[in-house]
């Protein structure tokens, strides 16, 4: 691995299954965050109401599935 550095004792490091399990988890999570954000968006729209808190949500998704991806992809 190209980050090779001392990690202190105290410091607890899950193995790479738990870490794996936890970037799958976070990128389900990310999808659903996508998928509200999208039905948020059009009820909002269809009200003439306020869109920005269905972006908000469209955005963390995003975020969160892309970062998970990167990490399972390295």
């Amino acid at each position: 691995m190209w980050l090779s550095f001392m990690i202190p004792d105290f410091v607890p490091v899950p193995n790479d299954e738990v870490l794996l399990t936890i970037s799958l988890a976070s990128m389900v999570v990310g999808v659903i965050f996508i998928i509200i954000g999208i039905i948020l968006y059009f009820i909002l729209k269809k009200k003439e109401k306020n869109i920005i808190p269905a972006w908000i949500v469209l955005i963390v998704g995003v975020v969160l599935f892309l970062n998970h991806i990167v990490q399972l992809l390295i």
